[in-house]
């Protein structure tokens, strides 16, 4: 990172300049930053299980200071006085950005009292992860059964890393048969037990497991909105 700022610092056509008011700017969102979170911290102490009741906007506004006050950092001088971030801090950024849009969405419900829409949207989510646990086994044996079968024939699955988002990817739709099977028109060589595998997952992840998942969503808003 220091390199790469550096280097574009002494480029001759390029070059990246002093930028004061950004500088100012990421002192003051640092400042604000840490403040919250030490307002967070101290909440934690005196409310103890009561700050645990909400707990996915606190997970969120968490990250989000978190989030910020690394992207916040300067990590060396070159980076304070052009203002350029590193790979990891921008990645953090991207998050903080996407997590306080988030928290506006509930505090604009709020304001307006329709705050029940907000209180089925987080319902509705952490239904979801209990959901995911039960069948998170099922979806941890595809993911490895396709990075060992496609590991040297695909690049999507050159790394477990890279099977995670293509097999989740694939749960919705995205199956791509032709692109893994038939590249270039052509079959592609010692797949058989690769194609047995993909039918069964066809079926059982994208047919049998999504009807389950829309009868359990329309069960669970009839429900709750006729609490309501």
């Amino acid at each position: 990172c220091k390199q790469l700022c550096e280097k574009l610092t002494l480029d001759r056509i390029d070059s990246l300049n002093e930028n004061l008011l950004l500088r100012i700017s990421r002192f003051l969102l640092l400042i604000c930053s840490c403040i919250v979170l030490l307002k967070e911290f101290f909440q934690l102490i005196i409310q103890r299980e009561k700050y645990f009741r909400e707990i996915f906007i606190k997970l969120l506004e968490l990250q989000t200071y978190i989030c910020t006050i690394l992207f916040s950092m300067d990590l060396n001088y070159c980076t304070q006085n052009t203002g350029l971030r590193c790979k990891w801090q921008w990645e953090c950024g991207a998050l903080g950005i996407a997590s306080v849009w988030t928290l506006l969405l509930f505090v604009f419900m709020n304001s307006l009292k329709i705050g029940k829409y907000g209180l089925l949207f987080v319902s509705v989510f952490l239904t979801f992860l209990k959901f995911c646990l039960i069948y998170v086994f099922i979806w941890i044996g595809y993911i490895i059964a396709f990075y060992m079968l496609f590991i040297h024939k695909k690049p999507q699955f050159t790394y477990i890393l890279y099977s995670i988002p293509k097999t989740l990817a694939m749960l919705t739709g995205e199956y791509d048969f032709d692109d893994l099977f038939f590249p270039d028109g052509k079959v592609l060589e010692g797949s058989e037990a690769a194609m047995i595998l993909y039918s069964i997952f066809v079926f059982t992840m994208n047919i049998v497991i999504m009807n389950i998942m829309v009868i359990f969503w329309e069960l669970f808003v009839f429900f709750y909105t006729k609490e309501i």
